[in-house]
């Protein structure tokens, strides 16, 4: 059907709203939505996880967070989860296809900001024009930064991965490493970001490319 990932959204809303049944949304205009929180808390295990499995390892700990974003509710999830866990900095950062970054406008404002075009990108999954106001919410309170990637970035980062025997993913799955590899090969945002030889960089990989066979 035409339309956006947020034109879907906004029909979805509507028809629960007229009473065609029950919507459990992970992204919404309204900061205290319950329904949205909940969501973002089941993402919240992800996180939960991460700390046991590093910590039981004995590896250090994590200084930076690169995490691919859509509405931003699994990125506030980690944000939230890891908070007071990383080793610092503690950075959060968010990545988007330059094509549908929607986060980066709502993080400056502090509010949604609804973005307009087609929003194609082949990360699908990231391909969408409003962030969640709850998660905004969190992502400001842990001062998480915001950087695009371009569409021959987020095709890298799954070549790269497939070139060393990682899991096979997609560009979605993918875009935390394109943006963590974007921001090593980038003096400004190292610079910005407080990176360097001694960082310990975490990428989540949330997708796996299942019409892969090798």
């Amino acid at each position: 059907m035409p339309g956006t990932y947020d034109n879907a959204v906004d029909a979805a809303a509507a028809a629960a709203c007229q009473g065609a049944g029950i919507l459990v949304a992970d992204t919404t205009d309204d900061p205290n939505d319950p329904i949205v929180c909940d969501v973002m808390a089941g993402y919240g295990v992800t996180a939960a996880e991460i700390r046991d499995q590093v910590d039981f390892a004995g590896h250090g700990r994590p200084t930076h967070v690169f995490i691919q974003a859509g509405v931003g509710g699994l990125a506030a999830a980690i944000a939230e989860g890891l908070s007071g866990w990383l080793a610092p900095p503690g950075c959060i950062v968010t990545v988007e296809p330059e094509t549908a970054a929607c986060l980066a406008p709502a993080l400056a404002a502090g509010r949604p900001i609804r973005v307009i075009g087609d929003l194609r990108t082949s990360a699908e999954m990231l391909s969408c024009g409003q962030a969640s106001a709850p998660a905004v919410a969190v992502l400001r309170r842990h001062g998480a930064r915001a950087i695009t990637v371009l569409e021959a970035e987020l095709v890298d980062a799954v070549r790269v991965l497939s070139a060393h025997d990682g899991l096979a993913t997609t560009p979605s799955g993918a875009a935390g490493l394109a943006g963590a590899m974007a921001a090593l090969a980038d003096p400004s945002h190292t610079s910005d970001l407080g990176l360097d030889r001694s960082s310990r960089i975490l990428v989540l990989l949330t997708e796996r490319d299942w019409e892969d066979r090798t």
